[in-house]
């Protein structure tokens, strides 16, 4: 399937417009046509995933310059359609995440005193979570290391993606994300913030649902020193064999 002449004009104007430099007299031109942009996907774009990745990439460059924008409204607009093509898209989003998720887990740095709203950045990044596949996001948040705010963020997105309905357990024997997310664990368990060991914590409690046949070796193995924390005793394992579901 191919756009229309008229729906090729139309993308090509909203290019042109997100394009312009960001200033004081380009910013609301810039914010209509993410404007126009979003209304044109949900009217049609999300029926053509193939040709939209390729115009999403094709403007990413400029998304990002309008997310990392210290103009409020401009940057929550742009962040806004990150979260809006990816629920449209949800798996075919996958070839462009690694363009933003970047992007977003930078903003996650910023004091909140900026202009960044955290909320929309962190709706934004789980919505990512939720919408591709773990396989494209995992990576990123498993070897986050530069803040305590922002590993913080990276333990909360991998709680969603355990939690989240489309979250589909990886063979860990066979699948390298299945590696990432026990280290993730085993990481966050020993964390020098309070809020991001709690986060490893709760990781663990949903681990041991998806994974019951794991748990004897996985705790044997990897948290012998933290067994205290979790009320682990190296005689019973019996209350780790949960039954498989979700929290």
């Amino acid at each position: 399937m191919t756009y229309s002449s008229s729906a090729l004009a139309k993308l090509e104007n909203i290019r042109t417009k997100i394009s312009l430099p960001i200033s004081q007299g380009t910013c609301d031109t810039i914010k209509q046509a993410i404007a126009e942009f979003t209304e044109y996907f949900n009217m049609d774009g999300n029926n053509r995933p193939d040709e939209m990745v390729v115009y999403i990439r094709s403007i990413s460059n400029q998304l990002n310059c309008a997310m990392y924008s210290e103009r409020n409204n401009l940057s929550s607009s742009a962040i806004d359609l990150i979260t809006t093509l990816s629920a449209g898209l949800g798996p075919s989003f996958e070839p462009v995440i690694s363009l933003f998720v970047p992007t977003l887990f930078w903003l996650c740095t910023r004091s909140k005193n900026a202009s960044i709203k955290e909320n929309e950045v962190k709706r934004c990044l789980f919505a990512l979570v939720c919408n591709t596949p773990v396989k494209s996001f995992l990576p990123y948040i498993a070897h986050l290391d530069t803040s305590a705010s922002l590993r913080l963020v990276a333990a909360e997105a991998i709680l969603v993606c355990l939690n989240c309905e489309s979250f589909e357990p990886p063979n860990l024997d066979t699948d390298t994300r299945g590696d990432l997310l026990e280290d993730v664990i085993k990481l966050t368990t020993r964390d020098g913030c309070t809020n991001i060991r709690r986060a490893g914590k709760e990781m663990f409690g949903v681990y041991k649902i998806v994974f019951p046949e794991r748990i004897e070796r996985f705790v044997l193995n990897i948290f012998t020193h933290e067994a205290k924390s979790y009320t682990y005793r190296s005689d019973s394992l019996k209350d780790y064999r949960l039954q498989p579901g979700r929290i």
